[in-house]
């Protein structure tokens, strides 16, 4: 289970993942810093695939246009917010793998938090402005949720509460989340 703070600044359509807070069930923990760094690279390589992975394909051909380091985007040093481990220990359970599972739920945790920020759900990754994104961000600022008397206006200081959702978005807790642009 992943949950996901972001800011979105609604001019440019960029995303900006503040926190991820990732809780995993790994049985029996026989490392445990081995364990939450497996859970780390996990969640980077997940924000990546939820921001900044997109392979670009020639229609006429059906070759790859970036087919290189240069070309295809990851997640460097700029890009990871922080990250919470939480890692349920249950040695009943036996050992139990956790190669992949830290990666699959980070872009929906992502993408969750992103459309209760704008009201609206963008079903395609990478949630990029040319993902027709960015129209949505900007359409969306008036109709923001408003909690406690604070409502989003059209200023660098724009606040608004988000609620932080996780993965299969059936549990939820109320955080902050800043709108800019």
């Amino acid at each position: 289970m992943q949950f996901a703070e972001v800011e979105v600044d609604t001019e440019t359509g960029r995303v900006r993942v503040l926190k991820i807070v990732a809780v995993h069930d790994c049985g029996r923990i026989v490392n445990r810093l081995t364990a939450e760094g497996q859970v780390i690279s996990g969640v980077v390589w997940g924000l990546s695939f939820a921001l900044l992975e997109q392979r670009v394909l020639d229609r006429q051909t059906g070759r790859m246009l970036n087919p290189n380091m240069a070309d295809y985007k990851l997640a460097c040093m700029m890009e990871i917010p922080e990250i919470d481990v939480v890692l349920l220990d249950m040695p009943e359970r036996g050992v139990i793998g956790l190669g992949e599972p830290p990666i699959i739920p980070t872009a929906a945790a992502i993408a969750n938090a992103v459309a209760n920020a704008l009201g609206v759900r963008i079903t395609e990754l990478p949630l990029t402005p040319p993902s027709g994104y960015a129209q949505h961000a900007s359409a969306c600022c008036d109709q923001l949720p408003v909690f406690s008397g604070n409502a989003c206006v059209e200023d660098d200081d724009a606040f608004f509460p988000l609620r932080f959702f996780n993965a299969r978005d059936d549990f939820a807790l109320l955080v902050g989340a800043r709108v800019t642009g």
